[in-house]
């Protein structure tokens, strides 16, 4: 009843339908910032049986948890970190059990090779809601334009499903991840909001050409002498090339480690 409501930077504020259930003495419930914010929530004083909207603070970073505390994702990628040195991409998705199937629990699928390529595959459907995958050495440790382009498309698909009344179950678009695996450590992409911009159909021209500008932004990123990268510099010149060349409303970068996940 009590409970003390602590937005900070970063944190989104989201609506959510509720029916009370004596939820304290006297009944009823209520909330307010009272934290300067300037954001105040109505007091909602229906008792019992009533029912209302109260505006709740949502972390970003508790989003992405359904992916990095699951105990599949963790062994993917434990797994994965271990193929960085092949010459091709390996990667994973995660699933949740398909309504009315029989399944129970996380259904983990092997990603395919695109064929002729030494590239990953990214295939989801509308029970999808991870992709884990590697970069191996020789490429660059965080996520390509192509990468950024099927992410967006996969986001773009789920959204205008949402969008149509007659479509169930609907899908948690928040949830979405894509983890890319490296020999340097593990990023990963998230989305945060309810709408974005679609990318056009980039023509193979486009793609050249932001293949060409993004390994210009990133080449300064290599530490000389040496073969590893400036992660800290290279994740900032990464998210200033998508931010003037492939910007992507919405989007939120993380790094992966052991001990949390932390947003760039």
């Amino acid at each position: 009843c009590n409970d003390e409501i602590k937005p900070t930077p970063g944190y989104t504020i989201t609506t959510v339908q509720y029916t009370p259930y004596d939820m304290c003495e006297g009944g009823g419930a209520s909330a307010g910032s009272g934290d300067g914010s300037g954001v105040t929530t109505a007091p909602y004083n229906g008792g019992y049986n009533g029912g209302g909207t109260l505006q709740v603070y949502v972390d970003p970073c508790d989003r992405i948890k359904k992916s990095t505390e699951n105990s599949i994702y963790k062994a993917d990628v434990t797994d994965l970190q271990g193929k960085t040195g092949l010459d091709h991409e390996e990667g994973y998705r995660l699933d949740n059990p398909i309504p009315n199937s029989g399944q129970t629990g996380i259904q983990n699928q092997t990603l395919p090779i695109i064929p002729g390529s030494n590239q990953i595959g990214f295939s989801v459907d509308g029970n999808t809601f991870a992709l884990i995958h590697t970069h191996y050495d020789g490429l660059y440790p965080i996520f390509s334009p192509g990468d950024l382009i099927s992410y967006n498309q996969w986001i773009s698909q789920a959204i205008a499903w949402n969008a149509v009344p007659s479509n169930t179950p609907k899908i948690s678009v928040n949830d979405l991840t894509v983890t890319v695996v490296t020999s340097q450590g593990s990023d990963l992409i998230a989305f945060e909001g309810a709408t974005t911009n679609a990318f056009p159909n980039y023509s193979e021209d486009e793609i050249t050409d932001f293949n060409r500008k993004y390994e210009e932004s990133l080449s300064g990123t290599l530490i000389v002498g040496s073969n590893l990268y400036d992660m800290q510099k290279l994740e900032q010149e990464f998210l200033s090339f998508i931010s003037t060349k492939m910007n992507m409303i919405g989007l939120k970068l993380y790094r992966v480690k052991s001990d949390g996940n932390y947003e760039i």
